[in-house]
């Protein structure tokens, strides 16, 4: 007997299903095909032979299962017609998928977390894991810190490391202290000093934190970081040039990226680039400044990049339809956000919640927020002249190639958008005047004075007015002045009319075509060519000081080699050395002078630098008698900084007299007594106890080694520390911990992941170009851990291009530092108008250095002696750590004629 098939779904059941969805998408063919099959067989074998039910049920079976044959060929077909029409991209695209899925199989998984910092900061965040880190509940085991200096089988310490507990420094170390059942240690943190090999990648998955910097980053990338584990070529068809690094052959359970806003700066770079192909399933970026604050929307290409980094993960990237909505989304949104669209400001809001977590410090009762304020000093008429000097050429530039003439200037100013390099260089230049320390000498090749004097007499200009014109450059090139012939104020550098007339850069602009002095119209071709090739060259105006100091001592009997000698005179310092019986390389103590001449040893010849000098008198070294020099008053700013530094160490000595004398006894000796309202207690007692440690900032190396070398000068180099170079991490320990030093000069490499929170006070030296840096260094001191308030002082060049910027930077700095304005305006009165002090307010669609170039300025001198050029200009020895070179660079200020038109290279 033939079987009944078991009854199924009837035929409206099914059409119930697909209408309810009951098969879904993937399970359409299988359950509906089923379902309808079953329903015709059940239906054909239910009924006896020669029923017309069973006769018509067999006809719909063959026919239903044909219709199924006919759509699984015609999707086939259908398929291969996409396939035929796809593009290569879309079938690199899959290819890609396929190559990612067989290298993640291929990975070591790790639930350990890849942590990179800048080298400057690895000190810094192995401190910092030592220090707040507790190990215990990961293992019952000791934590072992594995420091890779290069080699691997180095076991000794490096040098200048310090001494640290469970720290080893080879493999086989690793190895005996990890392996086995009766380990004592378990792999904690690996310590990468980013030389010589990595270790294999299931050696880095054993450690739960590897700790390397971004430059290692840049090292594995260009060592074959593209290859992938199963081919030698990478995802551009080129060529590796080694095998793949081990940090991309790990599953890593997070990778963080400290200071993180640089991955958001070049989506080209190598460090950008590697971070994108290493494989984490959670990406993390810390940073205090997730974007720059120097253009309208600089700002959110950093965001948005950021955004793509954080979402893309080993090397990751959109196809070209997407990348090209993508792009056309975000240039929508920039421009949008140019123009103050609300909807712009709600979009990118909308895009970054979701992606960040912030912690801020308001919050925090035990944490004093930062006191502001704005120094407006006045800058000497040797500081005036330079600045002058240098805003002259710049505007000279901009007034010349801005004229509307037969031949055209435009691609030579700098106000031209291809000049944008140029221009920040001019900019750099007006800026590091602002400082003072050095003159500006114009120089003139004999050619471009021949040349303009050739040319006025082409023109037939009489020989009087010409000789007026020889006057002026022959002074120009001895560093003196000359006088406006329309304002009368004397500048170094003026401006040449075709009429043989000296005009200044205030007294012309380029609308202009008509002398103000003899009312002639002249031609602009003319104008333009007839400007001298001026090259500007730096003169410092630092010496050295050599003479004996007059109230030396004299210098105390030393024991050397087991014999008492006593120090000469200095031309008896031969005579002496060879009295001691020492040689070169055996352990002594160094010998000086009686009298100071270089500070050097008689022995070893080493100078000694580590000098501190009394904070009121000054006085000399005890060491070597070198003496202490005061600053010149045309130094402003640094004649600031040194005054105020002394008011810190005179106000701490007297919290501590005041400490330790009762108000009682005070009025019984006439001291003054402390007001009620002065804190008393423990506030006093942590006032009083708490040194004066003070940061000068500067975004410019060379702003640093002029001010650094005034305050060495002053205090010794044993008082102030200096964070660059080598020893930068052995003069912030000494910063920190030595109680001689209390200052410190900060650039802008030490900007982020310092922790100093012992600073009291910050000082700014200039007028900072991007308000984030400034939150960053800021942040250096305002951070967890500081027992009480920062003390933040701007200096400001009056009536300077930092006024400009002081103003521009105002209504952002009210709006994150309440009370700001208030205490700024309290403490500095507003500068005139007429000054280059007015309101500065720039324009939705210009940038902020357009806006300063053409709101540029000169200083009105406030008398004119003629010859303001003074200073002797001599190079400093380089001794110690002293300057280091000129500040901005050799022709700086060069001006070129060349076939009618002049030619500014600033």
């Amino acid at each position: 007997p033939v079987p009944v098939p078991v009854p199924g779904p009837c035929v409206k059941e099914v059409g119930d299903h697909v209408d309810n969805d009951h098969y879904g998408t993937g399970g359409l063919e299988e359950g509906f095909v089923r379902d309808m099959c079953a329903c015709y067989e059940h239906a054909a074998c239910a009924h006896p032979p020669g029923h017309p039910l069973r006769a018509d049920a067999a006809v719909l079976l063959v026919r239903f299962r044909a219709l199924v044959n006919e759509f699984r060929a015609d999707h086939v077909a259908l398929a291969r017609n996409f396939a035929d029409r796809a593009s290569s991209n879309d079938v690199a695209r899959v290819v890609r998928r396929r190559q990612r899925h067989d290298l993640r199989a291929s990975l070591v998984c790790s639930g350990g977390t890849l942590l990179a910092v800048p080298a400057t900061l690895l000190d810094h965040w192995e401190h910092q894991l030592r220090t707040h880190v507790d190990a215990s509940h990961v293992s019952r085991r000791r934590p072992l810190f594995w420091f890779r200096n290069g080699a691997g089988t180095q076991r000794s310490r490096p040098v200048k490391r310090p001494v640290w507990e469970d720290t080893v420094y080879c493999a086989q170390d690793v190895d005996r202290l990890t392996a086995g059942e009766g380990a004592s240690h378990f792999p904690f943190v690996l310590l990468d000093s980013g030389r010589g090999p990595l270790p294999p990648a299931d050696v880095l998955a054993a450690f739960c934190i590897v700790l390397t910097s971004t430059q290692r980053f840049t090292t594995e990338w260009k060592y074959g970081s593209r290859a992938g584990k199963s081919t030698d070529y990478g995802e551009d068809g080129d060529r590796a040039d080694g095998p793949p690094s081990p940090l991309l052959g790990v599953h890593w359970l997070r990778l963080v990226v400290d200071e993180g806003h640089s991955m958001g700066r070049g989506a080209h770079s190598n460090v950008v680039q590697f971070a994108g192909w290493v494989e984490a399933q959670r990406r993390w970026i810390v940073t205090g400044t997730p974007a720059p604050q120097t253009a309208s929307d600089g700002g959110l290409s950093n965001v948005f990049q950021l955004v793509d980094f954080l979402g893309r993960n080993n090397g990751e990237r959109p196809c070209p339809r997407e990348n090209r909505d993508r792009v056309a989304q975000i240039a929508a949104l920039k421009r949008s956000w140019r123009e103050g669209a609300y909807g712009a400001f709600f979009e990118v809001r909308n895009l970054i919640d979701p992606l960040t977590t912030r912690y801020g410090k308001r919050c925090l009762r035990n944490l004093s927020r930062p006191t502001y304020r704005q120094q407006h000093i006045e800058m000497s008429d040797q500081e005036k002249l330079a600045y002058n000097t240098m805003a002259s050429t710049v505007k000279i530039n901009i007034t010349t190639c801005s004229m509307d003439g037969r031949t055209s200037g435009w691609q030579d100013s700098l106000l031209n958008p291809l000049q944008s390099s140029h221009a920040m260089r001019a900019m750099r230049n007006v800026r590091l005047m602002c400082n003072g320390s050095c003159r500006l000498v114009p120089t003139l090749s004999d050619r471009f004075f021949e040349d303009t004097v050739r040319y006025l007499t082409y023109w037939g200009v009489r020989q009087t007015p010409i000789d007026v014109v020889k006057n002026f450059l022959r002074a120009a090139r001895e560093g003196r002045t000359s006088a406006c012939m329309k304002c009368t104020h004397s500048y170094q550098v003026l401006m040449i009319l075709p009429c043989a007339h000296l005009l200044c850069t205030e007294c012309i602009d380029s609308v202009t075509y008509t002398c103000s002095i003899c009312q002639a119209v002249f031609d602009v071709d003319k104008f333009q060519v007839l400007q001298p090739g001026f090259k500007l060259r730096w003169d410092l105006i630092l010496n050295e000081v050599r003479l004996p100091h007059p109230n030396a001592p004299a210098l105390p009997e030393a024991t050397i080699g087991g014999a008492r000698h006593n120090a000469a005179a200095p031309h008896d310092a031969v005579a002496v050395a060879a009295l001691i019986p020492w040689k070169r390389g055996e352990p002594h103590k160094c010998v000086y002078p009686r009298t100071w001449t270089t500070g050097k040893c008689l022995l070893c010849k080493k100078e000694h630098f580590f000098c501190c000098f009394d904070d009121d008198e000054g006085g000399t070294c005890p060491v070597c008698h070198r003496p202490s020099e005061p600053c010149p008053e045309e130094e402003t700013k640094s004649t600031y900084l040194i005054g105020e530094l002394l008011r810190l160490q005179r106000d701490h000595r007297r919290r501590r007299t005041d400490l330790r004398t009762h108000p009682l006894d005070r009025a019984h000796l006439g001291l003054p007594v402390p007001p009620h309202d002065a804190p008393a207690g423990e506030d006093a007692a942590h006032a009083a106890r708490r040194p004066p440690k003070a940061i000068v900032f500067s975004q410019f190396r060379a702003v640093l080694n002029l001010v650094g070398d005034r305050l060495i000068r002053r205090f010794g180099g044993g008082r102030v520390a200096e964070y660059w170079g080598a020893e930068r991490a052995a003069e912030v320990a000494r910063f920190r911990h030595d109680p001689d030093c209390f200052c410190l000069l900060l650039g802008a490499d030490g900007s982020h992941g310092l922790d100093l929170s012992f600073v009291t006070d910050i000082f700014f030296t200039e007028e900072i170009w991007d308000g984030a840096l400034e939150n960053q260094v800021v942040s250096r001191a305002y951070r967890l851990g500081q027992p009480g308030s920062v003390n933040v002082k701007q200096l400001i060049a009056k009536d300077s291009v930092e006024v400009l910027m002081e103003d521009m930077n105002r209504e952002h700095k009210a709006r994150l530092r309440p009370g700001w304005h208030a205490a700024t305006a309290a403490s500095n009165p507003a500068p005139p108008a007429d000054g280059g002090g007015a309101a500065a307010t720039v324009p939705a669609n210009t940038t902020k250095l357009k806006f300063l170039l053409q709101n540029l300025t000169v200083i009105r001198p406030a008398t004119d002696d003629g010859d303001r050029g003074g200073g002797d200009g001599s190079v400093p020895s380089d001794r110690g750590r002293g300057p280091s070179g000129a500040l901005g660079g050799g022709g700086s200020g060069t001006v070129k004629k060349e076939n009618r038109n002049v030619r500014f290279n600033i």
